[in-house]
């Protein structure tokens, strides 16, 4: 006598139960790695952009800084030298005249005043109209760390910075430090751009 035995055919409930937790686990896993990979790639766009605009802008500051010298009306090459307050005398134009640049932080943004001498006798007037004001860089990090940093002739690469008040004829090198933070609550953590400036003009004592 023949036996015949019945194959199964589909799953089981306990079966399709398992399946459908398998896949649900899965699904999770794949949704949060790819929520990993978009927030990992925006901390990455948003670090770059910090550090680009960060070096945008010492590229701007640095030459200006390094030919600061003698104004067109006899003043000292440095007028305000204060941590996040910087003002000086620097042909930015190619003209013949040194203009009045003073860099300032209001709010978090480091601003950028361009005053040229006008008149006769030339003088450096800082009324609104004569000024040429313009954000330099935007989310400036609250920190302690000061903007500007001076330093006197004797700076050997590892003294302190001069004490504050600083006296803007006791300069012969400036630390600028840029260090941007778009969100302080979120990543990625905050950009330092930083550069050391010898002031050439200053080296003889000018």
């Amino acid at each position: 006598m023949k036996k015949f035995i019945k194959s199964k055919q589909g799953f089981t409930l306990i079966e399709l139960l398992i399946s459908l937790s398998i896949l649900a686990v899965l699904s999770g896993v794949l949704i949060t790695l790819q929520r990993d990979i978009f927030s990992v790639n925006g901390f990455l766009n948003d670090s770059f952009i910090a550090y680009r605009d960060a070096q945008s802008a010492m590229t701007i500051i640095a030459p200006q800084v390094r030919s600061a010298g003698q104004s067109n009306v006899g003043g000292f090459a440095l007028e305000i030298t204060e941590p996040n307050s910087f003002a000086f005398y620097s042909n930015v134009d190619s003209d013949s005249y040194r203009e009045r640049v003073h860099y300032f932080l209001q709010g978090d943004t480091l601003m950028q005043s361009i005053i040229k001498p006008e008149g006769n006798p030339l003088t450096y007037s800082t009324s609104t109209a004569s000024e040429s004001l313009r954000p330099i860089l935007k989310h400036i990090a609250a920190t302690s760390t000061p903007i500007f940093s001076y330093f006197g002739s004797d700076y050997k690469g590892t003294s302190t910075p001069l004490a504050d008040p600083v006296v803007p004829s006791d300069v012969r090198l400036v630390k600028i430090s840029l260090i941007v933070d778009d969100n302080p609550l979120l990543p990625p953590p905050p950009i330092t751009v930083s550069s050391q400036i010898n002031l050439r003009n200053l080296r003889t004592g000018e």
